[in-house]
C-alpha cells in the first residue's frame, strides 16, 4: 500500500518516488506522535470521508456522461451487452441476475477473506483496546450491521 500511495503522490506532485516512499510513513509517524490514537481515528475518518465523496462524484460523473445519460441508460446498455457477453452459470446467461454460480463462489471467497483480514489484522484490536468500551461497542455493532445489509 505504501508503494501505491507513493506512486500516486509522486504522479500528482512530481517528486521522486523514493522521496515519496520515505516521506509518507514519516508523515504518519509524526501525526501519531503528536496526536496519539485520536489522530489516527481522525485521519481514518477524514480519509474515509474523502474516499466516499470521490466515489459518489465518480458515480455521478459516469451516470450523467453522454454515453450513459442516466440509470435507465446504464440499464439499457447492460441489457444490450447481454447478447454479446453471455455468462455461463448465470440464469439464462443474464448479466443482471442474482442467480449466479460464479457470484456464489465470489461471495464465499469474499466473506472468508474479509473475516480473515479482520481477525489477522492487529490494528482493529489495538484500536478497540485503546478506546473506551462504551464508545467502541456501538461503533462495531453499527459497522457490522451496515456491512451485512
Amino acid at each position: 500500500m505504501i508503494l501505491g500511495a507513493s506512486a500516486a503522490i509522486s504522479f500528482l506532485t512530481g517528486i521522486h518516488i523514493m522521496a515519496s516512499t520515505f516521506l509518507l510513513p514519516v508523515g504518519v509517524v509524526l501525526y501519531t506522535i503528536v496526536g496519539g490514537i485520536k489522530a489516527t481515528f481522525l485521519t481514518d475518518y477524514i480519509h474515509t470521508f474523502i474516499i466516499l465523496i470521490l466515489c459518489c462524484w465518480l458515480t455521478l460523473k459516469v451516470l450523467v456522461s453522454e454515453n450513459v445519460g442516466s440509470i435507465g441508460g446504464l440499464y439499457d446498455l447492460v441489457v444490450a451487452a447481454e447478447e454479446q457477453h453471455v455468462v455461463d452459470g448465470n440464469y439464462e446467461g443474464s448479466l443482471l441476475t442474482m442467480t449466479s454460480q460464479q457470484g456464489i463462489f465470489f461471495a464465499i471467497i469474499l466473506v472468508v477473506s474479509n473475516v480473515g483480514a479482520v481477525v489477522m489484522d492487529t490494528g482493529y484490536f489495538l484500536k478497540a483496546f485503546a478506546a473506551s468500551p462504551h464508545a467502541v461497542v456501538p461503533g462495531y455493532v453499527i459497522g457490522g450491521i451496515s456491512y451485512f445489509e
